[in-house]
């Protein structure tokens, strides 16, 4: 990590305690995220649940170290919607979009409210580009009420313009493939 951090997170879990509980009591679980869907009352688990991407608000609380996960944590979490919730093919995937968009804008508020630059967040972000693409394709033909190209052309370039920022302080085997992708990304959008 490099520069000044006003927090540093020791949350080693995908999603804090306090929210979870919060979440669960105020019925606020993604289905993704529970011991049994058929519950009337979902409990969460743990060892599903995801941090959610909160949106600044006037007079919102400050971060706690408590609810900020360090980039290890973030990495385990981004690995874990890649691998376990990506993949999940009963529910439309315009639903599993919707979920782990959220979780991935969640992932880079903690890197940004901890002024994270390590090798993880080179990773993460790696990933995080690979998914806007892969759900642009995947989404191609999904009406504008179910899935927003623009949206998530948005969080691609965001994306995309973090890790080239990485790239001048860390090395990365896929250096060239997130180049192409930039420069391709940048005519698309001149077009």
């Amino acid at each position: 990590m490099s520069g000044a951090s006003s927090a540093i997170g020791t949350c080693y879990h995908m999603c804090p305690v306090r929210e979870m509980k919060w979440r669960e009591a105020n019925k606020l679980l993604h289905v993704f995220e529970v011991k049994n869907k058929s519950d009337k009352y979902p409990k969460v688990d743990p060892e599903k649940a995801v941090k959610q991407f909160s949106r600044s608000a006037a007079g919102k609380r400050e971060d706690m170290p408590s609810d900020l996960r360090p980039s290890h944590v973030l990495l385990k979490t981004m690995n874990y919607l890649i691998n376990k919730i990506i993949p999940i093919t009963d529910v439309p995937w315009n639903v599993v979009y919707d979920f782990v968009n959220d979780r991935v804008q969640g992932i880079r508020q903690d890197i940004t409210i901890q002024r994270i630059e390590d090798l993880n967040t080179v990773q993460i972000f790696e990933k995080c580009i690979r998914f806007y693409i892969t759900a642009s394709y995947i989404l191609c033909e999904e009406s504008s009420e179910t899935f927003s190209q623009h949206l998530n052309r948005q969080q691609l370039q965001i994306c995309l313009e973090k890790l080239l920022y990485l790239y001048k302080k860390f090395d990365s085997e896929y250096f060239f493939e997130f180049v192409a992708v930039f420069y391709a990304q940048s005519i698309d959008e001149s077009e």
